[in-house]
């Protein structure tokens, strides 16, 4: 599995793991963050490991992009972070496959999506103005309805006054209750608040986007999501 970002960076997620078993109703979460990386010869089970290669060049024949790709360990050192960090993540993301071996085949049937997390920039010295980030949680409330836990706080050098949060949106699903006044935030300040939205689908992957307004202009924060 090559994945190739906006940008043209091309990473081997995925190559020579678990020879000779079929994979069925697996699930496999790539992170830098896990323990190990998926074995190559035994039996496939869901779980989360980091990315995993264990053969050296493969080339992935067209429609993925030609040229020398990065791979993770064992057969290289490249992971997510020495690929993708400190690069625009807005635009087309592609995620290529090819079974190398002759008389296989198959589908993803339950599809594939990319949690991108953006970084929250800290002042070693007072930035500037008024500078207000968005962070947030989600949780399921009920079988129906998925509850955002939303952080706004200014990390500028001024206070932001007539703060106002005016979008949620889940998916395709507004949020409520919306508009919420949040007040003035002073430089380091912080206020908590709680979106609910409508939502039975547990496990899908979707788009959470908050955002609203203060009274020097906007601000708005989005990111990719599994849902609870």
């Amino acid at each position: 599995m090559l994945l190739v970002g906006p940008g043209g960076q091309k990473f081997v997620v995925l190559d020579g793991v678990i020879g000779g078993s079929p994979w069925s109703n697996i699930t496999y979460t790539l992170s830098d963050a896990a323990a190990g990386v998926i074995p190559k010869p035994g039996t496939p089970v869901s779980g989360t490991f980091k990315p995993s290669c264990y053969f050296n060049g493969d080339v992935f024949p067209a429609p993925a992009p030609p040229g020398a790709n990065q791979q993770p360990a064992p057969a290289g050192t490249a992971t997510f972070a020495s690929v993708f960090n400190g690069a625009n993540p807005n635009g087309t993301w592609s995620l290529y496959i090819f079974d190398f071996a002759a008389g296989d085949g198959g589908t993803m049937a339950g599809g594939w999506d990319l949690s991108i997390t953006t970084a929250t920039s800290n002042c070693t010295t007072p930035c500037g103005g008024v500078r207000l980030v968005v962070t947030s949680q989600l949780t399921r409330a009920d079988a129906s309805t998925v509850l955002a836990s939303v952080t706004v706080q200014n990390i500028g050098s001024t206070t932001a006054n007539d703060v106002m949060l005016t979008t949620g949106r889940l998916g395709s699903t507004n949020g409520t209750p919306l508009p919420q006044n949040l007040g003035n935030l002073v430089p380091g300040g912080s206020v908590n608040t709680i979106v609910s939205f409508t939502n039975s689908t547990p496990g899908a992957g979707s788009s959470l986007t908050l955002g609203g307004s203060y009274a020097g202009g906007p601000f708005i924060s989005g990111k990719r999501v599994t849902i609870p």
